[in-house]
Formats: structure tokens, C-alpha cells, sequence
């Protein structure tokens, strides 16, 4: 994805011969005024990089004989970035959410001078058809896809939702405490990065980055009692990872040894709870108290497992930036021994008795999702649940 942030920079990266058109970027001269026809072209444009995301950079001139490439800002009219914005999201299907911005050129006696970057991040949804005809990008020209290769990409699309849910059944088959009779509901989260490069996975997960991870997934919400940092002060390694834990979950009482009686029963009365960052980057949640008992009623809080997903979601955000990875996730949710639970909603309103047993539900974003508009893609994951606890 393109790093241009200012007019020094696209002249540098000119300047060392590393602007070219390929698979990844475009250069435009100007962007076209408002047309049925050349709004049309400019959603080509974008929707031929949603496969593999990419960059379309206006004011910049070609010269094919000489294969150069010269700085050649241009007016910028006054709601240009919003028309692109708006044009990737009603002309292509489905919507293309793209991250257009206005570079000004150095030149300070005309503010309207300069250039617009268009960013395309990798699309959950791509293919992305304009017209009725789907596009993908060669090797530097856009071109139209074929039925077989439009019908390959769904599959492979339908696949990566596949990898939360195995990821997902993994993390239920090692509950520690599934047999556990009466047990409460328990909460499980994922979010996997698809495709990362090696160099985004090189580096072990260790205390550090999961603690890190963690905090920035915790910053998004108010109040929890889901996961509070306080719980998780435990540490450990495990093959695929490391995890931030609950004394509880460690399964040893002589990890309580040196807790004082009150932090023992605390520890006891909160459950299991961990966060675990993988070394191949996906990250993870799981919480033995979903609901409470109180004799014979069970009571299921939802706006924990709301919470709990988008610490997950903020916390795979921030090993994005930190790993500088712009791909897309595979993300998923799970809640199992829900039959029999009574909601309550954060004002203490009681909902109906759960007959449900389990709930599961699976999406796939971009980084720029992730980092852009987290509600959203918590509202994809959380939706339904939130919808199955409040019906009569």
C-alpha cells in the first residue's frame, strides 16, 4: 500500500525510480470531472485493485517512450475526495470502501494545487463488478475477470471464513473447564490475519507485544468485567503463542500461592480468563463468565461478550500497525452453554430464558476496517446475539 503522505514524497520515490505502474499502483493525470462516463472509469479504476488492494495516485504524467514518470499537479475542485469516496461505494457491487486523500503541491499561492491519493485496501468482498462485470488487476492494466476465476474467488472468500471457525473449534475442544457441571456460558474471539508476509510473523509474540496488544484492545471500552488488566496477571508460552491469564487458568493452585486470601478469592470468583497473541499473528480471547449463577437462575450478561469481541478487534488492530500488515482478517466469535441463561442488559433489564445451547458468528474485514471503524465490524459479530437475547 502507498506511503505518500506529501508531494516530497512522490517526488523521492520518482527521484529513485521507484514510482511504476505494476499489480499495486496507477498513475492518473487528473481526476476526470463528474460524468455518468467518467465516474463509471474511475470505479473501474478502484475496483479492479480490491483483490489485492492498491494505490491510485492523480497528478502524476507518464511518458511511456522514456518509461518516466514527472510530477504534474492539478486543480482540485472542491469536494473531489468525497465524490471518489462516494462513487467507489454506489457504483461498485458490492460498496468498495476506499481511503481517498489531497496532497497539496508546494506551491503555496493556490491551496487547491496538488494531488489525490486513492487508497484501495484488500477487500473481504472482492471481486467487485461495475456494470455487471467484475474486475481484477494484471500486471499493470485492469482487466475483467472470467465466470471460472469470479467463482474461484467467492470460494476462496467462503475459505477464509472457514479459518475463524476452525480456529474457533479449537479454542472450544481446549476449554479447561467444558465439563465443568453447571458450568457458566463461555466466551471465545479470534481474529486471524490471511496471508501475512514473513516478514510481518518473523518475530515471536512475547510478553511485551501481547501486552501491548492487549491494552490497545482494552482502550475502546468503558467499563468491563469481562477482562479487566488486573485479571490477567499471569504470563505464559505456549507452542503456538503466548498468553496473558487469570491465576484461575492456569490450572496449579500453587500459582495462588503467593496471592493474599481476598486476591485468591477474587481470582476464584472471576474465572478463567485469557488473552493469547499467536506467533503467526492471530489474536484471542476466552472467559469461563460469560454469565453468574445464583442458585438455581444463570444469568448471561451480553455487553460482556460485546466487549469482549472488540478487544479482540482493537487488539488485532494494533499488531496490524505494529507489524504493518494491511491485509485482511478472519474473524470470529462463539458462545457456548447459553441454554437455560436469563440476559440482562446493562440498565438491569431482564430478557427471556435462553433454549439456545451455543452461538457462533464469523466475518471477514480489512485492516483499514479495523483501524477506520471497529463498531462496525463488532456490529457484524455481535448483532445476532445481541438480537437471539432480547426476543420473546
Amino acid at each position: 500500500m502507498s506511503m505518500y503522505a506529501s508531494e516530497a514524497d512522490l517526488r523521492a520515490a520518482i527521484a529513485r525510480g521507484d514510482f511504476e505502474e505494476n499489480h499495486y499502483r496507477e498513475a492518473k493525470v487528473i481526476v476526470e470531472g463528474s460524468s455518468r462516463g467518467t465516474n463509471k472509469e474511475l470505479a473501474r479504476d478502484l475496483a479492479q485493485f480490491a483483490l489485492d488492494g492498491g494505490t491510485v495516485v492523480f497528478g502524476i504524467s507518464e511518458d511511456k517512450a522514456a518509461r518516466s514518470f514527472a510530477l504534474a499537479p492539478f486543480q482540485v475542485e472542491a469536494g473531489v475526495v468525497e465524490r471518489i469516496e462516494q462513487i467507489a461505494l454506489t457504483q461498485c457491487q458490492p460498496p468498495l470502501p476506499v481511503t481517498p486523500r489531497f496532497i497539496p503541491a508546494d506551491e503555496q499561492d493556490d491551496p487547491q494545487l496538488g494531488y489525490v491519493v486513492v487508497e484501495v485496501p484488500v477487500s473481504p468482498a472482492a471481486p467487485h463488478m461495475v456494470d455487471g462485470k467484475y474486475l481484477g488487476r494484471g500486471h499493470a492494466t485492469k482487466r475483467y475477470l472470467s465466470d471460472s476465476e469470479v467463482r474461484g474467488h467467492h470460494a476462496s472468500r467462503a475459505a477464509d471464513l472457514e479459518v475463524a471457525d476452525r480456529r474457533l473449534n479449537d479454542l472450544i475442544a481446549h476449554d479447561p473447564l467444558a465439563t465443568e457441571e453447571g458450568r457458566n456460558a463461555h466466551f471465545f474471539a479470534v481474529a486471524i490475519p490471511l496471508g501475512a508476509s514473513s516478514a510481518a510473523v518473523a518475530a515471536d509474540a512475547d510478553r511485551e507485544l501481547a501486552h501491548t496488544v492487549y491494552l490497545a484492545g482494552c482502550a475502546g471500552v468503558q467499563t468491563s468485567e469481562l477482562m479487566l488488566s488486573s485479571y490477567l496477571t499471569a504470563f505464559r508460552v505456549r507452542g503456538a503463542g503466548c498468553v496473558l491469564a487469570s491465576y484461575a487458568s492456569l490450572g496449579d493452585d500453587d500459582q495462588l500461592a503467593g496471592l493474599t486470601d481476598d486476591e485468591k478469592q477474587r481470582s476464584r470468583l472471576d474465572g478463567t480468563a485469557e488473552f493469547g497473541v499467536r506467533h503467526d499473528g492471530g489474536v484471542w480471547a476466552y472467559h469461563s463468565r460469560l454469565s453468574k449463577k445464583d442458585g438455581q437462575q444463570k444469568t448471561l450478561f451480553p455487553d460482556h461478550l460485546v466487549q469482549g469481541v472488540r478487544i479482540v478487534v482493537a487488539g488485532a488492530a494494533a499488531w496490524a500497525r505494529i507489524r504493518q500488515f494491511h491485509g485482511s482478517w478472519s474473524l470470529g466469535v462463539a458462545a457456548t452453554g447459553l441454554a437455560g441463561a436469563k440476559a440482562i442488559d446493562p440498565g438491569w433489564t431482564m430478557m427471556p430464558i435462553l433454549t439456545d445451547q451455543d452461538f457462533r458468528r464469523t466475518t471477514q474485514a480489512t485492516t483499514a476496517e479495523l483501524t477506520s471503524d471497529v463498531d462496525a465490524v463488532v456490529a457484524r459479530l455481535t448483532d445476532r446475539f445481541l438480537a437471539m437475547c432480547s426476543q420473546p
